[in-house]
């Protein structure tokens, strides 16, 4: 908790350096890095603090691949928050170029990462909708894997309909800043999955062996 109470405030002095820096593609990259690593601190706090409760989520009949592949799919979300930085950069580059007018036609400028973007994001969805598969095979209703997990789905069919809305309509104002807390969030819950099923295990581990 205190050191995200310091790495706000570390935030908050990168944020203004962005800004100096004419939002320079690396610095906004580091800024959003930064923010999903304060959200995973949170988490985390929140996790250690309710770590009996957690030791309890019977995990069981998750295949033993799953956290594997639930690492795999943070990286993921990490590479395609970098990439869609770079599309932020480049759409600001446009947008000036416009003098932020004609917001319809900044769509024929767009660089080639925007596409590979776009096309990445069928690959997080496939991903985490394997994860979501295997937690509702896995677990009980009431168990607290299976609400993460179609939040997570939720979440990231809301990332990509912003997404979408941001290639097709013209680029609303109003799915930018949806598409940017969507992919917070998404990265949010997965490391959520991560540290339950961190938990999980250990308490398996020591059952095993008593």
């Amino acid at each position: 908790s205190l050191a995200v109470f310091l790495l706000v405030g570390f935030q908050g002095w990168l944020g203004a350096v962005v800004v100096k820096t004419h939002l320079h593609p690396l610095m906004i990259t580091l800024h959003m890095l930064l923010a999903l690593f304060i959200v995973a601190l949170l988490i985390y706090a929140i996790a250690r603090s309710q770590n009996d409760l957690l030791r309890q989520i019977d995990i069981s009949k998750l295949p033993d691949k799953f956290k594997t592949v639930l690492i795999v799919a943070m990286g993921f979300t990490l590479l395609q928050v970098g990439m869609g930085t770079q599309v932020r950069e480049a759409v600001d580059l446009i947008a000036t170029h416009h003098n932020y007018i004609d917001r319809e036609y900044w769509r024929d400028s767009f660089p080639i990462i925007f596409y590979i973007h776009r096309s990445f994001s069928a690959v997080i969805l496939f991903t985490n909708l394997w994860l979501a598969w295997k937690i509702f095979q896995s677990v009980h209703k009431n168990n607290l894997l299976l609400s993460l997990a179609y939040a997570l789905v939720g979440l990231i069919i809301t990332a990509i309909l912003a997404g979408v809305s941001l290639d097709r309509l013209g680029m609303p104002p109003v799915a930018q800043p949806i598409h940017l807390l969507m992919a917070n969030l998404i990265f949010g819950i997965q490391f959520f999955i991560f540290i339950c099923i961190s938990y999980a295990d250990k308490n398996r581990d020591r059952l095993a062996t008593s």
